[in-house]
């Protein structure tokens, strides 16, 4: 998960390199050895659970995550999303 964020969602990423979230998690995707995508996966689930408020969220998340998640949708409704693109990708064997 460190990787996803540090790599694809560093500060400004959304403006220099990536038109949109979901561009930068496609590239991640299609970029990354599936073992690194499958240990975003569970670690996204992990990182859910021990965050279960979303102030604990915010304040954990805040100590890695450069981007905010896009205009509208709450940090765990993007991670959640996220984590499910990432499983749908591994089940489908495109990842």
């Amino acid at each position: 998960m460190a990787h996803l964020f540090g790599a694809y969602f560093y500060q400004d990423s959304l403006e220099l390199e990536y038109q949109s979230h979901a561009e930068a998690v496609d590239d991640y995707l299609s970029g990354e050895p599936v073992e690194d995508v499958r240990r975003a996966a569970s670690d996204i689930t992990e990182f859910l659970a021990l965050n279960p408020s979303e102030d604990e969220l915010h304040e954990a998340a805040a100590l890695g995550l450069s981007e905010p998640p896009p205009a509208g949708v709450s940090l765990r409704k993007w991670l959640t999303d996220i984590r499910g693109i990432i499983t749908h990708r591994l089940l489908g064997g495109t990842a």
